[in-house]
């Protein structure tokens, strides 16, 4: 199927049906998908197929709304649009910052706009580029991203990340010729 990369997930095959089925000029498509969507590599074929086929009307980072699912979610509004330069043009509102869910009822929540245009720059939805408190993250991003290296080039064997938990990998202090520095936190 075009809208999933590897093992087949059925938020991707919902997004799709739910947009063929979706009146073209009168609808907008809704869903709590998982926040992972966003930027997880097995989601990238579904994000394509949203930035060639939908104007993103709006993203929803609702956190981890409900304790017994795995990941946080998110709710993306999706309207399709034909027209790439519609697309590209659109404003998506982004909306987070959230304590939980009835926040949403009562307008307690941060919202933000970003282009759609930046999701055709990117492998992710990079809906934080920017936010209403830090509207100039795009630069720090930026750099950050022009001076990273992936895991693909440490020449390394990294499967699922790096682990760290009970480990003592991390420290300030050099302790061999081939030590790497490693900065972790939330921000």
């Amino acid at each position: 199927d075009d809208v999933t990369k590897g093992r087949a997930n059925i938020a991707s095959m919902f997004v799709k049906r739910g947009l063929e089925l979706l009146d073209p000029d009168e609808g907008i498509l809704s869903f709590i998908l998982p926040k992972p969507m966003l930027y997880a590599d097995g989601y990238g074929n579904l994000r394509q197929y949203i930035r060639d086929n939908c104007r993103i009307v709006e993203i929803t980072d609702i956190g981890k709304a409900w304790s017994e699912v795995g990941y946080e979610q998110c709710i993306m509004f999706l309207e399709p649009e034909e027209d790439e330069e519609t697309r590209k043009d659109n404003q998506v509102r982004v909306v987070s910052d959230l304590r939980n869910v009835d926040y949403l009822e009562y307008g307690e929540y941060t919202e933000h706009y970003i282009d759609q245009s930046k999701f055709y720059e990117y492998d992710f939805f990079p809906v934080y580029l920017s936010t209403a408190t830090h509207p100039d993250i795009e630069e720090v991003w930026a750099t950050m991203w022009e001076n990273s290296l992936g895991f693909d080039q440490l020449h390394t064997d990294v499967f699922r990340g790096l682990g760290i938990q009970g480990a003592n990998c991390i420290t300030n202090s050099k302790e061999s010729i081939n030590h790497t520095p490693i900065i972790r936190g939330r921000h």
